[in-house]
C-alpha cells in the first residue's frame, strides 16, 4: 500500500512539474489595439532612422513589415523554428548586417518588463543618453506596447 501511495505521489509531482514547465512556453499576447511606438535603426551609436508609428500591429514583426512597406528600408527576415529574425537590413541603399562577416543584428527596447528583455546574456546599449535593454524575444514574439521604442541595432 505504501509503495502505491509513493508511486502515486511521484506521478502527481511529475505532472505538476511538467505543467509548470510548459506554462512558461506560452507565446506572449500581442498588442490588441492601436498604439504609438517608435522604430529606430542604428549602426552602433549612429542613429540611421527614427520614426514614430501609430499601428494596430501585434508584434515587432508587424511594425518591421510596415516600415519595410512605407520607408526606404528593406529587411532580410528569415523564419526559423525559434521564430522570425532579421539577418540584415538596407537603408538608403546601404546594407547593414552580414552574419558571414560576423555582423549581427540585435534587438533592443525601452521596455523594462523582465518578461520581454534579456538581462543575462546581453548588455544594454545607450543611444542619445537613453538606456535600452536587449530584447529577450524575437520580432515575431515581442509585443508592441504604447509609447515603447524598438531598436534594430547593428553591433
Amino acid at each position: 500500500m505504501k509503495k502505491q501511495i509513493k508511486l502515486l505521489l511521484v506521478i502527481v509531482l511529475t505532472l505538476v512539474v511538467v505543467a509548470f514547465a510548459f506554462a512558461g512556453c506560452e507565446k506572449p499576447q500581442g498588442n490588441e489595439g492601436e498604439v504609438s511606438v517608435t522604430l529606430i535603426l542604428a549602426n552602433g551609436e549612429e542613429i540611421l532612422f527614427s520614426k514614430e508609428y501609430v499601428t494596430d500591429g501585434a508584434f515587432l514583426k508587424d511594425l518591421v513589415l510596415l516600415a519595410d512597406e512605407e520607408e526606404n528600408i528593406s529587411f532580410n527576415i528569415e523564419d526559423s523554428q525559434w521564430g522570425a529574425f532579421i539577418n540584415s537590413f538596407s537603408y538608403e541603399g546601404v546594407v547593414y548586417g552580414n552574419p558571414e562577416a560576423g555582423e549581427y543584428i540585435g534587438l533592443y527596447t525601452s521596455l523594462a518588463d523582465i518578461n520581454y528583455i534579456d538581462i543575462v546574456y546581453m548588455q544594454p546599449i545607450v543611444l542619445e543618453d537613453i538606456v535600452y535593454n536587449a530584447a529577450g524575444l524575437g520580432i515575431s514574439e515581442l509585443p508592441l506596447f504604447a509609447d515603447a521604442t524598438y531598436i534594430i541595432y547593428l553591433a
